[in-house]
């Protein structure tokens, strides 16, 4: 599922549940590049790092910026632009 930063549904993809969805994130993400021609910027949890940044900025030019929790801290934190995507999980 990608939303913009008001929430907004752009797409939503299901795959076999055998699969990552970091592994399918490149897919997904190419799907986005001949409808949204603003895109610039994506934001992404940590499940979505390593190869896959470099992948995208270079074959996309999509620039994904990973949103990461801190394990240090004992209270709950709403996570800057995670919650945004997160509400949407409760519509479904």
């Amino acid at each position: 599922m990608v939303v913009d930063t008001l929430g907004l549904l752009l797409l939503v993809v299901v795959h076999a549940a055998n699969r990552h969805d970091s592994k399918a994130a490149f897919e997904v993400l190419e799907k986005l590049k001949g409808q949204f021609y603003r895109l610039v910027k994506i934001f992404d949890d940590g499940g979505y790092r390593g190869e896959l940044i470099d992948n995208v900025k270079n074959n996309l030019n999509f620039l994904l910026e990973v949103v990461l929790r801190t394990d240090k801290e004992e209270k709950f934190k709403i996570l800057p632009k995670r919650s945004i995507v997160e509400s949407n999980f409760l519509l479904v």
